[in-house]
């Protein structure tokens, strides 16, 4: 049987978990999830909820849209963190940074794209994953907060199905 269990925020120690479950399971037999209630959520499909929060904080508050469009960029962490463009699944730091890369993808969402000169660190705007709130409230457990930041760090898991067996039980069960 496939193993699920809650990862919290990482920080800094991402790439270390990282390292550790493939030595423990291997390279390709767990995999990055969310979990709401009873039901499995693919990495993708949860990033993809986290990305509309975005997408509807902006629809909202057109406004800001204006201003994350009058700068050059958004980051994170590091000015580096533009490298990651639109994938997820690149983080160029030891720390992962979801908030740039889905403003990044909101702007593509809305036919819009950067036209300043300066660099924004969404750490200090409006944009903050602990400012944003998450817009579908009902897959939120009760007991948290509910921004964006609460998403990733409340619903992410780790699936460890390590068998062809397991891998096709997931498959199974696993919303994309």
């Amino acid at each position: 049987m496939f193993e699920v269990f809650a990862v919290g925020d990482l920080g800094q120690d991402r790439d270390k978990f990282i390292w550790k479950h493939n030595k423990k399971v291997g390279e390709g037999n767990w995999f990055w999830g969310f979990k709401a209630g009873k039901r499995l959520y693919s990495f993708d499909l949860g990033m993809q909820l986290y990305e509309d929060a975005y997408w509807t904080y902006f629809k909202n508050n057109m406004p800001l849209l204006k201003k994350v469009i009058s700068h050059s960029e958004v980051f994170v962490l590091k000015s580096r963190d533009i490298e990651s463009g639109l994938d997820y699944r690149q983080q160029q730091e030891r720390e992962s940074h979801y908030e740039d890369i889905a403003v990044r993808r909101c702007l593509r969402r809305f036919g819009v794209w950067f036209k300043g000169d300066k660099l924004l660190k969404i750490g200090s705007s409006k944009l903050n994953s602990q400012i944003v709130k998450f817009h579908l409230p009902h897959l939120m457990y009760k007991m948290e907060d509910s921004s964006v930041y609460s998403w990733l760090t409340n619903h992410r898991v780790v699936i460890i199905a390590d068998t062809t067996e397991d891998q096709y039980k997931l498959s199974k069960v696993l919303i994309r």
